[in-house]
């Protein structure tokens, strides 16, 4: 377990295979453009071995200005 910093994020909730997280980030650094860098957050809701692909839910995160 890590303890990470408190911190004003932009989050999206992407459902589908891994393979297509790059969208969901492209998706949250458009809407929030003003970025306080490039350390991304990923939060895996749903075992992907309970799941068909198609149904993974995963959260992306980018740490945004104030």
């Amino acid at each position: 377990i890590v303890e990470l910093p408190a911190a004003p994020f932009a989050f999206v909730t992407h459902r589908g295979p891994y393979e297509e997280l790059g969208i969901a980030q492209h998706a949250v650094t458009t809407w929030t453009p003003r970025t306080a860098g490039p350390r991304r957050r990923e939060i895996y809701r749903i075992d992907p071995k309970q799941v068909a692909d198609a149904d993974i839910l995963t959260e992306v995160g980018i740490p945004r200005l104030p």
